[in-house]
């Protein structure tokens, strides 16, 4: 299994039993950083 298989599977798990709650938490945070565009000026690979 790959890392990226790995990843899925565990982010595919985490979701199926998680809070709804707080993967609508986790999903508006996610909208908050990506419409601050803070995001853009971090590190990529290399």
């Amino acid at each position: 299994m790959s890392l990226n298989e790995l990843l899925t599977a565990m982010s595919q798990d985490f979701i199926s039993k998680a809070d709804p709650a707080v993967l609508s938490i986790m999903k508006g945070s996610r909208e908050q950083l990506e419409a601050s565009g803070l995001h853009k000026q971090a590190l990529g690979a290399g």
